[in-house]
This record gives structure tokens, C-alpha cells and sequence, in this order.
């Protein structure tokens, strides 16, 4: 996800334990755990955002192997919140599978899609677009630009024909 690791290391796919044990978090999340230095600290979770895994009690343990900068996960308007990052393999499909394209989307979904339903039949396969999510944050902004570069041609166009009313009355 092009998350840059400030300290510590990745998780270690090929390390059955990181699977199970290592965490990473952001700056912010180890300012709010009043770490100096988080590598090697214990971490003890309760279910999560997932109300599902809530209800179950779901416990995870582990050691922070990795500390990323902080990124935001909200819109720029928001404050960074904390963030700690585990690999959900013991309890898979877990909610989110991450998907990075190269090239155009629609090109590359239906092959996508007859994968993810070839690996997990069963699993109904629901998808958003990052980018479509990013455009619904900031469109207010993006109306407010259209609005301020309309009233700019006003402007402009106005400013356009006094100069030029001036130009022939001084001649």
C-alpha cells in the first residue's frame, strides 16, 4: 500500500508467526500508547472495528515489529487517528482484500473477480474504488473550485471590457 516504514521492519508473509503475533502501527497510535520506542512492545487487542469479531471476543496478542508514518484514512479534514496493522489470516477472508491495479480497472475486473470466485466460492465478492472514495470526500471542494473559477471568468471578462471601453474613449 505504499506505507513508509519509519522503524522496524514489514511483516515477514513467509513467518507463520507474523501471520498470528506482529503488529505494526502508525506515529500517531504509538504517541497515543506514550511509546518513545515501540519496537518490541506488547500489544493486546479485543475484536476491532469488525462488530462480528466483537461478538465472538475475538483476543489478538503480539510484539509491534514496525512503526509507518502516518497516513490519512479519513479525509484531509480529519485528524490522523491511530492505526494498528495486523495480517488477518487466521480468520480469513477477513473484511478487506487490497487490490493494487496497474493500467485501466475495467480491463483487469472480470479477471479479478472469476479469481476471487475461484479461490473463495461461496464468499460473495463486494468491491469499492479508492479513487471514486476519494472523489465523494472532496467534492464540496470541488464544487466550491467550479464555482470560484466561473466568478474568476466573470471577473476577468468584465475587467476585459472596461480596459478596452478606456482604450476607445482615450483615443
Amino acid at each position: 500500500m505504499n506505507m513508509k516504514l519509519k522503524a522496524g521492519r514489514n511483516f515477514d508473509i513467509n513467518n507463520p508467526s507474523d501471520a498470528r503475533t506482529a503488529f505494526i502501527v502508525n506515529e500517531t497510535a504509538a504517541q497515543e500508547f506514550g511509546w518513545k520506542e515501540p519496537i518490541g512492545k506488547r500489544i493486546k487487542l479485543r475484536g476491532g472495528f469488525n462488530q462480528l469479531m466483537d461478538e465472538k471476543g475475538v483476543t489478538w496478542e503480539g510484539t509491534v515489529v514496525g512503526v509507518v508514518k502516518d497516513f490519512n484514512t479519513q479525509s484531509l479534514h480529519s485528524k490522523i487517528e491511530p492505526v494498528v496493522l495486523r495480517l488477518p489470516y487466521d480468520s480469513w477472508p477477513g473484511p478487506w482484500l487490497n487490490i493494487r491495479v496497474n493500467g485501466l480497472l475495467g480491463d483487469r475486473l472480470p479477471v479479478i473477480l472469476s479469481t476471487y470466485e475461484k479461490l473463495m466460492p461461496g464468499f460473495i465478492a463486494e468491491y469499492g474504488i479508492v479513487n471514486e472514495s476519494y472523489e465523494n470526500n472532496y467534492r464540496p471542494e470541488a464544487k466550491a473550485l467550479a464555482a470560484l473559477q466561473f466568478g474568476t471568468a466573470i471577473i476577468i471578462f468584465i475587467s476585459a471590457i472596461g480596459v478596452f471601453s478606456i482604450s476607445v474613449i482615450c483615443r
